[in-house]
């Protein structure tokens, strides 16, 4: 009976080996997508204002992708949800750093 259950215990170990190597393979070849915002859908996606969004980005506050010409008028500005994710997380561990030092 313990040969059963060590041929067992082998068995699911390779299964469950191959099924991880298996996903891993499949992410690296096939990342999430990863969304691209602009303003309007930014602001929706953070909880801050069209008006706050667009002064952020110029003076550099938040992280985006502005897209024409140099020295367009209105250049197209856009975001990815995953930056937007990381700048957020940033903004939470900057702002709880502060709170520390101020106690």
């Amino acid at each position: 009976m313990k040969m059963i259950e060590e041929f067992y215990q082998e068995l699911v170990q390779d299964v469950a080996r191959k099924v991880k190597q298996s996903l891993i393979k499949e992410f690296q070849q096939n990342p999430r997508e990863d969304k691209r915002l602009n303003v309007d859908e930014a602001a929706e996606y953070t909880g801050i204002s069209r008006k706050l969004i667009y002064r952020m980005c110029k003076e550099g506050d938040i992280p985006h992708i502005r897209l024409g010409a140099k020295d367009s008028q209105k250049p197209r500005i856009i975001f990815r949800t995953s930056t937007l994710d990381n700048w957020m997380r940033e903004q939470e561990i900057l702002n709880y750093m502060k709170s520390e030092k101020v106690q």
